[in-house]
């Protein structure tokens, strides 16, 4: 059963034993009455009042949730938009906490097909979509990426404009211009600065300065006018206000003046400024941005010739990576605590029903659970149609993700080469021609497929095949790829499941135990637990969304 299926059983299971208390009971089940009887608003409140800063509880993860299972295409608008509230504000804390972006971009979709629906236009969504596509494009070097970022913040600032929605016109033509600078585009927002220079500013819009100090420096930048940008950006910081709220305003102003240090040679005052924005990123607990300055702070350390500084902050920022990837862990966990806390919930509701035990209240009872028994049959079919549509979109997205991840690995054979030795590996023999010698001959054996598809299929096996030694074969395989030997093979075994399921033609009439035992995998719940986790669909969705674009593409 579904995490949407279990919220609606749960959600109706209470109602069935609320409205059938047709007798004042001793007890009333208090968490009956605090989740089930809630308003979304209350329960979005509620969300709000369980969120402490960067930590989230089982209960913000419940509230939220069960707000988002709510939704019906019949719902009033007030009701709709809580409904789009609740789910763009899981999207943030898994994009934000968790670092979670398949969890993230599932919400996001929710929250945009949910707007489509009602014809509602929410900048703050296209804002949602560039920030995603940002993050992507920054962790993969895709420039296409990057381009896809910058339409939905062009989009969300033509969309707030014309709404006059100054907070999001503000932070999504900042967001616009920020990517337009990192790919050498500043000329792609010049309809936008037409439209943005018009608008009015005040003392208490700090935002609109801000930005427009920007554009004009990050414009300097482009015309190697670095001194001039250099000033405008220290304008930028002496007009933002020192508070929580414009930390990472401050941060990134900061970056952009080292940038324009680092441009006009003065390395050790630029190191200065990327000290300060670090200040900024642990205050504010900014992980994605502390990588981006270690990484710029290694690369000026170099040039001074200081390679004490420039190793430890290669170490810091390793572990810093190491560290994103428990977060990602720690979303797993609060998953599992979120459908305890649901199981608990349900079994305080079956004890509430248990409990009645007056005799002539029982056939009321069995009438009423039939009745609710056939709503909720009813709802969960409207339901699973609604939720075939939202795969359908996040089939789609997987499907441009798989493209972009063979686009990043061309990306990444060029870029290895420049990666820093790990410290785990200090002692090893391989010296870095040798490394990018063995890690072309492994991508050989596993892009060629054959071979990798076997269960059997071993590191050491790889180790032959490549004529080397299993251990180097590791080695490289964590250094250029970040991954243990299990997790890469896995990862070139799932793209292969995708291809197949996706080939109707060819592999249509195969099982999805065929296509698991096809590709390597010793059991279908292995197979499955990979498959859902790279991809965000199980291996049965997949293939039933690749069998209707295959039927939608057929003539008439």
């Amino acid at each position: 059963m579904s995490g949407m299926q279990q919220l609606f059983r749960t959600f109706f299971t209470a109602l069935v034993l609320a409205l059938s208390m047709t007798m004042p009971a001793a007890q009333q089940d208090d968490m009956v009455r605090k989740w089930i009887t809630l308003s979304s608003q209350q329960l979005i409140d509620t969300a709000w009042h369980h969120t402490h800063g960067h930590n989230v509880t089982d209960t913000t993860l419940i509230c939220l949730s069960m707000v988002v299972s709510r939704y019906d295409s019949d719902l009033p608008k007030q009701e709709t938009e809580q409904c789009i509230q609740a789910s763009m504000y899981l999207w943030s804390i898994y994009f934000y906490l968790y670092f979670d972006y398949s969890k993230s971009m599932e919400y996001l979709v929710k929250a945009q097909t949910m707007a489509q629906a009602a014809s509602l236009h929410i900048p703050k969504i296209d804002n949602a979509f560039g920030a995603l596509y940002q993050t992507l494009a920054e962790q993969c070097h895709d420039r296409s990426l990057h381009v896809r970022a910058l339409h939905y913040y062009t989009q969300a600032f033509q969309e707030a404009l014309r709404q006059q929605l100054d907070e999001e016109t503000d932070n999504s033509f900042g967001n616009a211009i920020y990517v337009a600078a990192a790919i050498d585009s500043m000329e792609a927002v010049n309809s936008q600065w037409d439209s943005y220079q018009r608008l009015p500013v005040s003392e208490k819009n700090v935002l609109r300065d801000y930005n427009r100090l920007m554009y004009k420096g990050l414009r300097l930048m482009a015309e190697q006018k670095f001194e001039e940008a250099f000033m405008t950006f220290g304008q930028q910081l002496d007009r933002l206000p020192d508070t929580e709220n414009y930390v990472r305003h401050q941060y990134v102003t900061l970056t952009h003046c080292a940038k324009a240090l680092e441009a006009m040679g003065r390395r050790q005052e630029a190191v200065d400024f990327l000290l300060r924005a670090e200040q900024k990123a642990l205050q504010s607990g900014m992980k994605d941005m502390q990588l981006e300055v270690y990484e710029r702070m290694v690369g000026c350390y170099e040039q001074l010739g200081n390679t004490v500084l420039s190793r430890q902050l290669r170490e810091k920022y390793m572990n810093l990576k190491d560290s994103l990837v428990n977060y990602r862990q720690m979303a797993g966990l609060s998953e599992m605590q979120f459908m305890g806390r649901l199981s608990q919930l349900n079994e305080e509701m079956e004890q509430v029903r248990e409990s009645r035990d007056q005799l002539g209240t029982l056939l009321t009872l069995v009438a009423v659970i039939a009745f609710f028994l056939l709503v909720v049959f009813l709802i969960l079919q409207h339901n699973n149609r609604k939720l075939r549509r939202t795969n359908a979109s996040l089939y789609q997205k997987n499907v441009e993700m798989l493209k972009a991840e063979e686009e990043k690995r061309q990306l990444e054979r060029q870029l290895h080469s420049a990666k820093p030795q790990e410290e785990k590996y200090k002692n090893s023999n391989l010296d870095e021609l040798t490394k990018n010698e063995l890690m072309e001959r492994i991508l050989s054996i596993m892009e060629s497929g054959g071979e990798i598809f076997s269960p059997d299929f071993s590191v050491e096996r790889l180790a032959t095949l490549t004529d080397s030694k299993y251990k180097y074969v590791s080695q490289v395989i964590h250094e250029k790829w970040g991954e243990n030997f299990n997790s890469f093979l896995n990862s070139y075994r799932i793209k292969e499941a995708c291809r197949r399921l996706g080939d109707i033609d060819h592999y249509g009439q195969l099982t999805i135990e065929a296509i698991a035992t096809g590709v390597g995998f010793r059991s279908r719940t292995s197979f499955v637990t990979s498959f859902k986790r790279i991809t965000g669909l199980t291996p049965s969705e997949y293939q039933r969304l690749a069998r209707e674009e295959a039927s939608a593409a057929l003539p008439e």
